[in-house]
């Protein structure tokens, strides 16, 4: 038979274990903004939000259009961008 003080203890653990698990999940599962390095790809052109002219990690992208902290790149050849 267990006494108050085993339950105590077994629940107080059971409860450390449940949080722990909750921040691995959290830690895991939720997408951490992170800034990228973009790399115009494009020689002359239009700056927008919707053509794939900048390289990235994740290959040819647009520029995002809001919500991050990205760095522009611009190398080789002197070009015209608007």
């Amino acid at each position: 038979m267990l006494d108050t003080f085993s339950v105590a203890a077994m629940a107080r653990c059971l409860r450390t274990r449940f949080h722990a698990c909750v921040v691995a999940v959290a830690t895991c599962c939720c997408p951490i903004a992170n800034a990228d390095v973009l790399t115009w790809s494009g020689g002359a052109g239009i700056w927008d939000t919707t053509t794939s002219n900048w390289l990235s990690s994740a290959g040819s992208v647009a520029w995002p259009s809001a919500g991050t902290d990205n760095d522009g790149v611009f190398s080789g050849t002197a070009a015209t961008v608007t």
